[in-house]
């Protein structure tokens, strides 16, 4: 494929902007139900991985699961049972303090994240649950307000994806030696990608029930044998993306200029209680931290 799998570099943040508008025009999709999907990383070095699979987090909910069941064996813990229990944990504190969750009853409650992991009925097969689409809402939530899981979060709009390139730990940081880049990826139903398992999944929740996720067009790709097989959806897809880069000096312009086309922290994030579910996972957080 011609410029699949190619890294397009700018040296300013006018030209990065007119690209990634013009994107659909000049990289036109092959299939007919091909679309593509965005990506912004702060680091361009970096791949794109789950947030669950970082060995940083992993660490942080084997300790959680450990401490909180007291679990005193050095006996492997599956990567199924550490994402269970941490979302677990963000459903029952954000329950508590009267926020909505998206498919979030007391029936899902007790099948789907029971407190015993082991009880019958309830997940504890390794892979064959993380594609049960009722799943998706409540995972897609944790994982928008930065509890660690699988999902990867793309976006429908490259700008949107420009705009959170910028940030780190949903902060804007600047590293005048570092590049930050656009992943787009060029994704349909009917290809398949990835392992020859097949592993890598695309879902794209219900957006009338996530404010944040309507209004940044937002996806998730994720594989289900994550934090088992340690792959890089970018290696993995490699030949359908394509790498649009631009240096950390830019970034002020680069904000500028997304703030004049109305895209801002306030236009992506409008969910009226944003404040309490940040609280709520800083609470988790800083518990075990």
């Amino acid at each position: 494929m011609d410029d699949y799998g190619e890294r397009k570099h700018f040296e300013n943040a006018e030209s990065f902007v007119e690209a990634l508008d013009n994107f659909s025009i000049d990289f036109p999709t092959k299939l007919k139900d091909d679309k593509w999907y965005f990506r912004g990383q702060n680091d361009s070095n970096w791949h794109i991985q789950s947030s669950s699979s970082r060995n940083s987090n992993k660490n942080l909910l084997e300790r959680i699961y450990r401490e909180e069941r007291d679990v005193l064996n050095t006996n492997p813990i599956s990567s199924e049972k550490l994402e269970r229990n941490i979302v677990r944990i963000f459903c029952e504190k954000v329950d508590e303090e009267g926020l909505l969750i998206p498919g979030y009853t007391t029936a899902f409650k007790n099948k789907y994240l029971p407190f015993s992991l082991e009880l019958p009925g309830g997940y504890i097969q390794p892979n064959q649950n993380w594609s049960d689409p009722r799943y998706y809402d409540v995972i897609a939530l944790a994982q928008h307000y930065g509890i660690p899981t699988r999902f990867i979060d793309f976006t429908k709009d490259p700008l949107y994806a420009a705009y959170f390139s910028t940030k780190r730990s949903g902060k804007t940081y600047i590293d005048r030696e570092t590049d930050l880049v656009i992943y787009a990826l060029m994704y349909s139903p009917s290809r398949k990608f990835g392992l020859p398992e097949n592993n890598w999944n695309f879902i794209s929740p219900v957006q009338a029930l996530n404010p944040n996720l309507r209004k940044q067009k937002g996806v998730f790709f994720f594989n289900i044998n994550d934090g088992n097989s340690g792959g890089f959806l970018d290696n993995d897809f490699s030949e359908y993306i394509i790498k649009i880069i631009l240096p950390h000096s830019q970034i002020d312009s680069l904000l500028s200029i997304l703030t004049e086309k109305g895209i801002t922290y306030k236009h992506l994030f409008p969910e009226k209680d944003e404040r309490k579910f940040r609280r709520v996972v800083s609470s988790i957080y800083s518990r075990w931290e």
